[in-house]
């Protein structure tokens, strides 16, 4: 009785491990699969094939990667292969920059400081570009000093306090 059931329960054991096989194989081409798309998608997009750019940043996103939100951003913001649409680039970029990237942070900094896709909010275009400061691109303090020229006084005050804050990292 035991040989019988053994027998039994083979097909499903070897399907069970040809399932368990694919799907380590899917776990481990992932990562290769979301590189390949990201290099895929910069190459047509520099080449001028906006259709399979947007096809590869729409796979990251997917994938949850932000560097396909941040890229298909920037073709809303400049109109390259879909029409113009801020509000849809300042959606792209907010999702990219709340996972860390830090060019999606700079520009969504921008989107608020300009009003594109968004109310013009100084405030928040400070917070935006004080995460890519913290980060350590030193271009990006800059802005925050840059606005400090054009702000109130008391703004002013709360901007440099900022600066200040931020200086060590970026001197590093």
């Amino acid at each position: 009785m035991l040989i019988a059931s053994d027998r039994s329960t083979a097909p499903i054991t070897r399907a069970l491990r040809a399932v368990c096989v694919c799907w380590c194989m899917a776990l481990a081409s992932t990562p290769v699969y979301a590189a390949s798309a990201l290099e895929e998608g910069k190459a047509a997009y520099q080449s001028g094939d906006y259709r399979t750019a947007i096809v590869n940043w729409r796979l990251l996103i997917q994938e949850g990667q932000p560097e396909g939100s941040f890229f298909l951003g920037t073709m809303y913001s400049e109109g390259k292969g879909v029409a113009q649409d801020h509000a849809k680039a300042f959606e792209l970029y907010s999702e990219a920059a709340e996972k860390g990237f830090v060019p999606a942070q700079y520009n969504l900094g921008n989107q608020y400081a300009n009003g594109e896709g968004t109310t013009r909010d100084y405030a928040k275009a400070e917070q935006w570009w004080g995460k890519a400061a913290e980060a350590g691109r030193a271009r990006y303090a800059q802005l925050l000093k840059l606005m400090a020229e054009i702000i109130t006084p008391a703004y002013l005050e709360r901007l440099n306090r900022r600066i200040v804050t931020l200086l060590p990292t970026i001197l590093q």
